[in-house]
């Protein structure tokens, strides 16, 4: 027969008692409510709870369904600090879904309720995938997987057609497709660190950088439209309108002084890696010989090169002691990364320097792509003092996606200056000249 010792029943409900009055624990949520689950939704989601008691709490055990993954930081929390639990939802049919899990600790008598709810309309048993690992990253996938990109009218959230994806990465298009009826792209990409952009003509444009992959892989863009204000309507007589319209066009061959104000020009030219690829290398040197035997001596120009670091290929010239400009880069092959902030202080530096007061004072940014963010906000900013001082910023974008074209222009609203795209050896053998006698008509 075995007797009970009253004394050691005693000290132990007191300890009971003691635990349960010195463990407090406070969660982050105890509610998890999906909305309207689509193959879009983020299905990944951190619940926090924090032990603000005294002594060590422990979690014995939480009762998932096999609807979810989940992962813990720990299981022993200390006083003050917290745990994590990850969980993944891997729901297995379409319809209203409502599960409450209890969640058992050593401080507490009974389980603590987590409730998690959606509306699943998407269901996918294929894509069973790992909770992601708190200390690993996911780079062990990897092979393809599909990137899911939605974009919708952000006001209507109706599906917006024929909008253009693209998915860039250091700079390089490694993707461009056009969205479906349903306003979706799907496409096989490799893991990797991306910047995705989606855009439609008469919308304004968004970006979004960020590490894609097995996780991380669906995508939704809500875009604006832009307010354009409409034309002033003009009405014109019947009686006014000539029969033969004749316009004098500027003649490509001459220059006069009499006509056009002096050019101080500084082309600063994009030698990153992005720029040795497919043909804007080569049309970047064909733009720049462009202007040989057509500056005058009234005019100045200037040569930079700017990747990591920038680089004078030539200081301060008059116009008709340059020879060839694309000489300049021959044996230049483009390389690392970009970094241009470096490239428009040296610029213009040089600008200043050389300033003609009653003159077009312009800087001529040549490059295929957008700088990176780091860098963009200081670039903003030497635009703008520069452009207060008269210098003003011009862009030339060689054969660039549309997400560098959307961007760049920006940097020439800032400068007050043009905005100018190369596609082809035709761009590249008339556009330039034919800007600059634009800029410095009198």
């Amino acid at each position: 027969m075995h007797y009970f010792n009253i004394n050691k029943v005693f000290f132990l409900f007191c300890t009971l008692l003691c635990f349960n009055a010195s463990a407090q624990l406070r969660w982050s949520e105890q509610s998890v409510n999906y909305g309207v689950f689509t193959k879009y939704t983020e299905r990944v989601t951190d619940i926090v709870v924090w032990n603000e008691g005294t002594n060590t709490d422990h979690l014995l055990r939480a009762d998932f369904s096999p609807n979810f993954q989940v992962l813990y930081s720990t299981k022993d929390v200390q006083p003050g600090d917290s745990l994590v639990i990850r969980i993944k939802f891997n729901p297995r049919k379409i319809g209203k879904f409502k599960e409450v899990v209890p969640v058992y600790f050593a401080s507490q008598s009974v389980s603590s309720a987590l409730t998690i709810s959606a509306e699943v309309t998407y269901v996918n048993l294929t894509e069973d995938l790992p909770c992601p690992h708190f200390n690993e990253k996911p780079t062990q996938c990897c092979g393809e997987f599909s990137l899911d990109v939605l974009v919708l009218d952000k006001s209507t959230k109706k599906p917006i057609r024929d909008a253009d994806v693209e998915v860039i990465e250091e700079r390089i298009l490694q993707l461009s497709k056009k969205t479906n009826k349903d306003g979706e792209v799907n496409a096989e990409i490799p893991i990797g660190y991306y910047t995705l952009y989606a855009g439609k003509e008469g919308y304004s444009g968004k970006s979004i950088t960020t590490q894609v992959n097995l996780h991380n892989h669906r995508f939704v863009f809500e875009l604006e439209k832009k307010e354009t204000p409409l034309p002033p309507v003009v009405i014109v007589p019947i009686d006014s309108v000539p029969t033969v319209v004749v316009t004098e066009p500027i003649p490509n061959s001459t220059f006069d002084e009499k006509e056009y104000l002096p050019n101080n020009i500084s082309f600063l030219i994009d030698i990153s890696g992005s720029m040795a690829q497919g043909e804007k290398w080569p049309l970047t040197k064909q733009a720049l010989s462009s202007l040989s035997g057509v500056m005058r001596a009234t005019d100045q120009l200037s040569v930079l090169t700017y990747s990591e670091k920038a680089k004078v290929l030539l200081n301060t010239t008059k116009g008709n002691e340059v020879s060839d400009l694309g000489f300049l880069l021959e044996g230049k092959k483009p390389n690392g990364q970009t970094s241009g902030t470096a490239g428009f202080n040296a610029a213009f530096r040089m600008l200043r320097k050389s300033k003609i007061e009653a003159g077009n004072n312009q800087l001529f940014v040549i490059t295929d792509g957008a700088f990176k963010p780091e860098d963009e906000k200081q670039i903003e900013k030497l635009v703008r003092l520069a452009n207060k001082r008269k210098i003003h910023t011009t862009v030339i974008v060689v054969k660039g996606s549309k997400f560098a074209k959307e961007n760049l222009e920006k940097i020439s609203q800032f400068g007050e200056g043009s905005f100018l795209c190369i596609e082809n050896a035709e761009d590249a053998q008339s556009k330039i000249f034919e800007l600059i006698k634009q800029q410095s008509k009198k």
